[in-house]
């Protein structure tokens, strides 16, 4: 989740993936990608650091963004379909008003809540 914070924080956008530095729509992945949206940056991190086996990406984003909702207290959607938690993710960031520092606070406040949580599962990891 670092590495989605990081991206967000290096520039964000809405309605799409990414986009370049004039505002051009391009694929998550390009090296010309300036901005991303919260699901770009999802699938760039997850790409990055993850590398979920091919089909399983859209459990893993929405896996991620459940958590990002946790840890953030944000209000769950009820997005019960496969990849609701992705299309979920992107109507969060996409909503009329939201703004970069909006997508970085929330993400900062659900890995501070999260952090105690990976710590736990470390402490517990090293004991068995």
């Amino acid at each position: 989740m670092r590495c989605v914070t990081w991206l967000v924080a290096q520039g964000w956008c809405a309605k799409r993936q990414a986009e370049t530095a004039e505002g051009e729509p391009i694929h998550h992945t390009s090296d010309d990608a300036l901005r991303r949206g919260l699901d770009g940056a999802v699938l760039r991190a997850l790409e990055r650091e993850a590398e979920p086996p091919r089909g399983k990406q859209g459990a893993v984003c929405e896996a991620l963004w459940r958590r990002v909702q946790w840890g953030a207290g944000l209000e769950p959607e009820g997005d019960s379909q496969v990849g609701g938690g992705r299309a979920t993710m992107r109507r969060w960031n996409d909503a009329p008003g939201r703004t970069r520092e909006n997508v970085r606070a929330a993400l900062e406040r659900a890995l501070r809540r999260l952090e105690p949580v990976g710590r736990e599962a470390k402490v517990r990891w090293r004991r068995t």
